[in-house]
C-alpha cells in the first residue's frame, strides 16, 4: 500500500511542481537536448519475485577481486535500420564511434566482482530481442557462444516516433544477473533526427551523451532503486528543501562524499531532479545544485564533468567498484556550505552570495566563466508568461521591460546560472570551451562597460586578439580578464572583464597562468593580480578550485585517459570567494600580491612572475630579484636571507647582482669595484679589478704605481705610457688608425688617399675586362671570317 501511495505522490509531484506548459518549457530551451529514461516505451521490466536485497556489512568491496567491465556493443539491429533509410547513414559511423568512445571511458570508470566461468549470453534468444522490437541480431546469440563479457549494450534508432522533440537518446537495463539484480543488458535507443550531424565536433558531443545513457544503463534510474541493498527505504527518502519537497539519494557512500563536496556537515542526501516529465524528474541530479555533472536531466553540452558523488552512487549500488578519474573537474558548489543547499539562490533584491555559481539579475547576459572554468559563457536571461511559485525569488518583474524574467532552465530552478543562447547550436557544440577551441560563432551580445559607463558589444566567444594570449589546449581554463599589452591597441578589452582561455600549470604548492611568453604565480585563495608589460589585470582563482586532480584536465574523456584522481583540497585556508561573474564586485577588489611557496612549479621558487625561459621577472613580495653575474636579463633566483644594502651587491633596474669576485665590495648599477682582492689591481679610475698578466683594452698594468694606467688615446693596446703623438708606446689601434710598428705609433687613416686607392683599383679592373671583351669580340669575328673562307673554298673546288 505504501508503494502506490508513493507512486500516486510522485505522480502529483510531476505534473504540479511546474505551473508552465512543456511547450512552453521546449520554447525557452531551443538549445538544450533531454535525456528521455522515463518515456512510456521505456519502462524497465523488474525481475519477478523481486525481493530487497539485505545489506551486508561484513563484505566490502575491498575485500572482493574486482577486474575492469567488459562490454560488448551489438549493433545489428542498428546496421539494419540504418540500411532502410538512407539518411541515417552519416550518424551511424557518429554514433558507432562515438558509443566506443563512450564505453572505453566506462571501463576505466568501473570494476566488476571478477566470477568464474561467467557466460552472460546463456539465457538471450530470439524471444528475449522479439520482446524489445529487435528483429536482427548476431548468430552468435543462438548458437549459444560464450562471449567474456560483462555487459551487453544493444543499439537502436528510434523509427517509431517515440521520442518527443529534442529528445536526443534513451537507455535502460532490460536483463538482469540472478541474485544480485545487477543490470547485465541495456537497450540504447538513438534518435533518428539527422540534424546533429552536420555540427562542428559532434562525435565528442556524442560520445558525452552515450556515457550519460550508459550510466543509466548500468543503474542510475528511478525504477532501479528498488534493487539498491536495503530497497527503497534505505536508498532513498523525500525532505522539505528550499520550501519545496525533495526527493534525496541518501546512501552511505553518497552521503560521505557530498559532505565533503559542500562542506556541509548536516546534509543528509544529495536532491534528484524535481523538475520535467520527459527524462528529467528522479533519474537525474538536481541541476540546481550540480549544474554541470554529466548525470543532470539537460544534455549541458559547454561544460560536464563527472562528479564524485555519481561515482559513489555507483558503488553504493553494491555492484560497482569505481575508479574516481573525474580530475575534480566537477565545481559547482564545491566548498560552498550548507548554506548553497538550502537557501535560494537569489534574495528578494535579485542579488546571489554565490557568485562562481550564479548571477546576480544586473550582471545577467554578461560574458563570464563557468564554474568549472572548462567555458567562456554567459547568464541566460528569458521572458515568462507567468511565475512558478515555488521559485518566485528567482522572479523578477518589470513592467517597462519584460514580463517575469528569470534564468532560461527550470531544471536550475530558474536560478541565473552561465550557459549559451540557441543561435551558439547552430555551429555546433562546445563553441566556448578552453579544449576545443573557437569556431564561428553567433551574434554578438552587450554588457556593461563600467569605465564608459555605457553598454558596449562583445561575444564571450568572439575572436580575440592573438597578443591577449588565449590558446586552446586540455591545459587551457577559463579566467576573467582585463590584461592587455601595454602596446595594443585593442583599448576594449582592458575597459571591462572578459573570458579569456588560458594555460594553467598547477603544482603541490601553486597555480600558474601562462600569458603569451609570460608566466604569473597566483596566490593560492586566488585575487587579482597585475602583469609587468600589460595593462589591466588578472582575476587569479583559488588554487583548490582549479588544481583539483593528481594531473591536470578539463574535459571527462581528457581526465579518464589521464588516470587523474580527484585530489583532496591541499590548503587550508580562509576562503575569499573570487567571483567570475559579478563585474561590480570584481572592479572592487584590490590587487594582490602574485606568489609561490614551492620549488616544484613553472617558475622559481619564491617567484612570482617569470618568462618562458623560467627566468624571474618578479619576486614574491618581500623578496627580492638576486644574480650572481653581472645580466641584466637573468636574475636567478628570489631571495629575502641576503642583506641587499651590504657592499657585495649593486642594483640594475629591479635585479640585485653579486659584485665580481674580484672586488671588495662594489657601487653603482655599472658594478664598480670599491676595493680589489688580494693579487688583483684596479683601473686607475677605479672601476674594475684584474690580475696584472691580463691585456686590458686602453689599459696596461703600471709596476710602479701598482694600478692599470691608461694607453696613449689612439692606443687599443700598449705596454707603457704614450708620451707624445711621436711616442704613443702602441701594441695596437684603435679603429680608424694605422699601426706602424717601427715606431709603435698610431697613425690616422687618410681617408682621400684610402678612396683614391680604391678608385685606381676598380678603374683597372674596368680596363681589364674591357680589353678581354674586344680581344674576345676580334677573336669570335677572325673564326667567322675563317669559316666563310672555307666554306668558299669547298664551293669552288666542287666546281
Amino acid at each position: 500500500m505504501k508503494y502506490i501511495l508513493f507512486y500516486i505522490f510522485y505522480i502529483f509531484l510531476i505534473f504540479n511542481i511546474n505551473v508552465k506548459e512543456e511547450d512552453d518549457i521546449f520554447e525557452i530551451t531551443k538549445n538544450l537536448y533531454f535525456c528521455g529514461v522515463d518515456l512510456p516505451s521505456q519502462k524497465i521490466q523488474l525481475p519477478k519475485n523481486l525481493k530487497p536485497r539485505k545489506i551486508n556489512n561484513n563484505r566490502s568491496l575491498k575485500d572482493m577481486k574486482y577486474r575492469p567491465i567488459r562490454i560488448y556493443i551489438e549493433t545489428t539491429f542498428f546496421d539494419y535500420q540504418g540500411s532502410l533509410y538512407p539518411g541515417l547513414n552519416e550518424s551511424i559511423p557518429v554514433i558507432k564511434a562515438s558509443l566506443t568512445g563512450a564505453v572505453e571511458a566506462i571501463k576505466d570508470l568501473i570494476e566488476v566482482e571478477d566470477k568464474d566461468n561467467l557466460n552472460l549470453f546463456d539465457h538471450i534468444n530470439s524471444t528475449f530481442f522479439s520482446t524489445y522490437g529487435i528483429t536482427k541480431w548476431n548468430n552468435v546469440f543462438d548458437k549459444g557462444s560464450k562471449i567474456n563479457s560483462d555487459f551487453l549494450i544493444i543499439l537502436k534508432y528510434d523509427l517509431n516516433n517515440e521520442f518527443p522533440p529534442r529528445v536526443i537518446a534513451s537507455a535502460l537495463p532490460i536483463a538482469f544477473e540472478q541474485g544480485t539484480y545487477r543490470p547485465i543488458v541495456g537497450l540504447l535507443t538513438i534518435t533518428k533526427d539527422t540534424s546533429y550531424y552536420s555540427y562542428k565536433r559532434v562525435r565528442e558531443y556524442f560520445r558525452l551523451v552515450l556515457l550519460h545513457e550508459l550510466t543509466h544503463a548500468l543503474g542510475f534510474l528511478y525504477d532501479m532503486f528498488p534493487l539498491f541493498p536495503g530497497g527503497r527505504e534505505n536508498t532513498y527518502t523525500t525532505e522539505i528543501i528550499r520550501y519545496v519537497n525533495r526527493t534525496i539519494i541518501k546512501t552511505p557512500k553518497v552521503v560521505e562524499i557530498a559532505k565533503k563536496y559542500f562542506n556541509c556537515s548536516n546534509i543528509k542526501g544529495v536532491e534528484l531532479e524535481d523538475q520535467g516529465s520527459l527524462g528529467s524528474a528522479l533519474s537525474h541530479w538536481e541541476q540546481r545544485i550540480l549544474l554541470g555533472d554529466y548525470m543532470g536531466a539537460i544534455i549541458y553540452q559547454e561544460e560536464m564533468a563527472i562528479s564524485e558523488i555519481t561515482l559513489a552512487l555507483l558503488e553504493d549500488t553494491g555492484w560497482y567498484k569505481t575508479n574516481y578519474y573525474t580530475g575534480g573537474l566537477m565545481r559547482f558548489g564545491k566548498n560552498r556550505g550548507c548554506r548553497f543547499l538550502y537557501n535560494n539562490c537569489l534574495d528578494e533584491n535579485f542579488k546571489t552570495e554565490f557568485d562562481n555559481e550564479f548571477f546576480d539579475l544586473k550582471d545577467a547576459l554578461k560574458p563570464s566563466c563557468s564554474t568549472g572554468r572548462q567555458s567562456r559563457t554567459y547568464s541566460l536571461l528569458y521572458e515568462y508568461d507567468i511565475y512558478d511559485a515555488n521559485y518566485y525569488y528567482n522572479f523578477y518583474y518589470d513592467q517597462n521591460r519584460f514580463k517575469y524574467s528569470s534564468g532560461a532552465m527550470n531544471t536550475t530552478d530558474y536560478c541565473f546560472t552561465h550557459g549559451q543562447l540557441e543561435s551558439e547550436r547552430d555551429n555546433g557544440y562546445f563553441t566556448g570551451n578552453c579544449l576545443y577551441g573557437k569556431g564561428s560563432y553567433g551574434s554578438n551580445i552587450y554588457y556593461f562597460n563600467y569605465l564608459t559607463l555605457k553598454s558596449e558589444m562583445g561575444h564571450p566567444n568572439s575572436e580575440f586578439p592573438e597578443d591577449l594570449g588565449e590558446v586552446y589546449s586540455n591545459i587551457s581554463f577559463c579566467i576573467m580578464s582585463t590584461l592587455t599589452p601595454s602596446d595594443s591597441s585593442d583599448s576594449m578589452f582592458y575597459t571591462a572583464p572578459h573570458p579569456i582561455c588560458y594555460q594553467i600549470l598547477c603544482s603541490s604548492f601553486s597555480l600558474t597562468i601562462k600569458i603569451n611568453n609570460d608566466y604569473v604565480v597566483c596566490p593560492r585563495e586566488g585575487g587579482k593580480v597585475k602583469l609587468n608589460g600589460y595593462v589591466g589585470f588578472i582575476i587569479c582563482p583559488d588554487y583548490n578550485l582549479i588544481c583539483t586532480g593528481t594531473q591536470v584536465c578539463n574535459d571527462i574523456i581528457d581526465c579518464i585517459e589521464k588516470k587523474s584522481l580527484f585530489k583532496e583540497n591541499t590548503f587550508n585556508y580562509d576562503y575569499i570567494p573570487v567571483t567570475t561573474q559579478s563585474y561590480s564586485k570584481i572592479l572592487l577588489m584590490t590587487i594582490v600580491e602574485a606568489y609561490e611557496l614551492g620549488d616544484d612549479g613553472f617558475c622559481p621558487k619564491y617567484c612570482a612572475q617569470c618568462d618562458i625561459n623560467k627566468k624571474c621577472k618578479k619576486c614574491k613580495e618581500g623578496y627580492n630579484l638576486i644574480g650572481t653575474k653581472d645580466d641584466d636579463d637573468k636574475p636567478i633566483i628570489c631571495d629575502n636571507t641576503i642583506n641587499i644594502e651590504s657592499e657585495l651587491y649593486y642594483k640594475n633596474k629591479n635585479s640585485y647582482y653579486l659584485c665580481n669576485e674580484e672586488c671588495n665590495g662594489c657601487i653603482g648599477k655599472y658594478n664598480y669595484c670599491l676595493s680589489c682582492k688580494d693579487n688583483y689591481y684596479s683601473l686607475i679610475d677605479g672601476s674594475q679589478c684584474h690580475k696584472k698578466e691580463e691585456i686590458i683594452e686602453g689599459y696596461y698594468f703600471n709596476e710602479e704605481l701598482k694600478v692599470f694606467s691608461s694607453c696613449y688615446k689612439y692606443c687599443k693596446t700598449c705596454s707603457a705610457e704614450g708620451i707624445s703623438d711621436n711616442k704613443m708606446n702602441c701594441d695596437s689601434c684603435i679603429n680608424g688608425y694605422i699601426y706602424e710598428k717601427n715606431k709603435k705609433n698610431c697613425v690616422k687613416e687618410n681617408i682621400f688617399k684610402k678612396l683614391w686607392n680604391f678608385v685606381s683599383i676598380t678603374i683597372s679592373i674596368l680596363i681589364v675586362l674591357i680589353i678581354l671583351v674586344v680581344v674576345f669580340f676580334f677573336r669570335t669575328k677572325n673564326k667567322d671570317s675563317d669559316k666563310k673562307k672555307r666554306i668558299k673554298i669547298n664551293e669552288d673546288m666542287k666546281t
